[in-house]
């Protein structure tokens, strides 16, 4: 199911009256895969109110800003459209994470997977990138592209990564996890 204005430069606020086009959560509850916006779509998203999607796919895209004032529960996430997002509510509950975009700050309640949703594998960043997690690891799954910035990846536990991270240009790469024994390790490169 998708829900994106008719008009590309037109903003969406979802669980929230705040947007051009604003989409009820109560709307998204039935559907198995649900996308907001559209890779043609420049107007800003925020998300108002979490979305729910226990066991489900959300899809945002949009050239412009992404948001949030509420936590975002899925079991994955694809991000779409090299706009910025920053989704830092430290409630956002999603298992894996996907997608082609600008700028992404993503902070996760527990352990995350960047893996495969919908068509995009891995993550694909044209901006800075900077990954948190709560509690538990971050696993890497799929590759992980990004260039001319920072990329970090913060992780309560462990980074396991079991893909190529590919950085070009002046990009460079800061990690931390907290080992078992509860010692900090922090590993950064150019």
């Amino acid at each position: 199911m998708t829900f994106k204005p008719a008009t590309t430069s037109k903003t969406v606020d979802v669980g929230g009256t705040g947007g051009d086009l604003d989409i009820p959560v109560a709307l998204l509850a039935n559907a198995p895969s649900i996308q907001i916006g559209g890779t043609d779509q420049s107007g800003a998203i925020t998300i108002s109110g979490d979305p729910g999607l226990s066991g489900k796919t959300l899809s945002l895209a949009t050239s412009g800003s992404v948001s949030q004032t509420a936590a975002i529960t899925a079991e994955s996430l694809e991000l779409l459209g090299g706009g910025a997002y920053t989704l830092t509510n430290t409630g956002n509950n999603i298992a894996t994470l996907a997608g082609n975009t600008g700028n992404l700050n993503y902070v996760n309640s527990d352990a995350l997977i960047i893996g495969t949703v919908n068509t995009s594998n891995g993550i694909t960043s044209t901006g800075t990138l900077d990954i948190t997690t709560v509690s538990g690891d971050i696993d890497i799954n799929n590759d992980l592209s990004w260039s001319s910035s920072l990329f970090t990846l913060t992780a309560a536990n462990d980074i396991n990564i079991n893909a190529t991270l590919t950085a070009t240009g002046t990009a460079a790469l800061t990690m931390t996890a907290n080992n078992d024994t509860g010692m900090m390790e922090t590993r950064s490169t150019t």
